[in-house]
């Protein structure tokens, strides 16, 4: 929703509960992330990240914190060992943003990986930037490292914007019309 979060009864659409979470550009894209009666949002554009409790009947929520910091517009937010990992906002250039989710307290930004789709296997980040840049990213509370890093041909000045997927030994990366696919197994 452009302002509030909601909850919706699955059997019948009935509204449950609405929580605001105005935005400057009324775009609330990024999914939102369930986790042990807690749902997690965050928007782009300095709107920043908040945690809501679920009342035990599920019919209403209370903010524990909020974070300016993992303002994610588009790319995704990863639950991983208790901390959220998802960029911010291209606006503020902090790159990577690690929130550790009980305290909502920023554990480290990395400017250098930038704003990226993100997604998770194996053990680490597979994340995709909007010059078409992928990299493998070592997922780290005190600070995430870049292990190794590619180009993916974009033939249109589109952004790539499309989350990067990893499924039976490959990673696939869309832009544009074009799906590239890469092989994560060794050679052999």
């Amino acid at each position: 929703m452009a302002k509030h979060v909601v909850s919706v009864a699955v059997e019948d659409g009935r509204l449950l509960w609405t929580y605001p979470h105005r935005t400057l550009a009324d775009q609330n894209v990024t999914s939102p992330l369930y986790h042990d009666g807690k749902v997690f949002v965050t928007s782009g554009h300095a709107s920043g990240g908040r945690l809501l409790a679920l009342a035990p009947d599920s019919r209403s929520v209370r903010q524990l914190w909020f974070n300016r910091e993992l303002d994610n517009c588009h790319g995704g937010v990863i639950l991983l060992g208790g901390h959220l990992y998802g960029s911010g906002c291209r606006l503020y250039k902090k790159g990577l943003v690690v929130v550790n989710l009980l305290t909502g307290r920023t554990t480290s930004t990395n400017p250098r990986i930038g704003k990226v789709s993100i997604t998770y296997a194996d053990g680490m980040l597979y994340c995709l930037d909007q010059k078409g840049r992928v990299m493998l990213v070592e997922p780290r509370p005190g600070g995430c490292r870049i292990v190794s890093q590619f180009r993916v041909p974009l033939e249109s000045k589109d952004l790539p914007l499309a989350h990067p997927v990893v499924c039976g030994g490959r990673l696939y990366v869309r832009h544009a019309h074009n799906l590239f696919a890469y092989s994560l197994r060794p050679e052999g």
